[in-house]
Parts: C-alpha cells; structure tokens; sequence
C-alpha cells in the first residue's frame, strides 16, 4: 500500500486515541488491511462519515482526517488512470 496514506491513518489512528476515541481508532486501523484499492476506498469511506458524522471535531482530529481523505483520494486517481 502507499506510504503516505499509510503514515496519515496511523497519524490519525494515534491522534484519536490520544483524545479517548478508542473504537474510531480501532475501526479506523480495522479499514488497512486487505487489497490496496479495497483499502484506499475504505479509508475514504472512513473519512467522511469521520467528517460528517461527528457534529463537533477538534480542529486538529479535523484536519488530520481531512488530510488522510485528500492523500487517499490522490492515490484513487493515480489508480484509475
């Protein structure tokens, strides 16, 4: 799988456990493991019912799931052409 989603969910991964969102962690790092394209489209699918379900975000859980889903999307991209 490529590096840089792969840094990014760990980042977010560990960034929500540090805030006490122990199962988004845990869902989260559950969504990294099979095929590259399942993987990439699991991580996006994470992303945004991270960013709209979720009514009040701190800044920084916010950013860094913004972030993971640009990086993941990028990868999508490159993969379909």
């Amino acid at each position: 799988m490529a590096d840089e989603p792969v840094n990014k969910a760990n980042a977010l991964a560990e960034h929500l456990e540090a805030k006490g969102k122990t199962e988004a962690a845990q869902q989260l790092r559950a969504h990294m493991n099979g095929p590259v394209d399942k993987v990439l489209f699991a991580l996006r699918e994470f992303c945004l019912t991270l960013l709209t379900a979720v009514e009040t975000l701190d800044p920084a859980t916010e950013t860094l799931a913004e972030d993971l889903r640009t990086s993941v999307e990028a990868h999508l991209r490159r993969h379909k052409d």
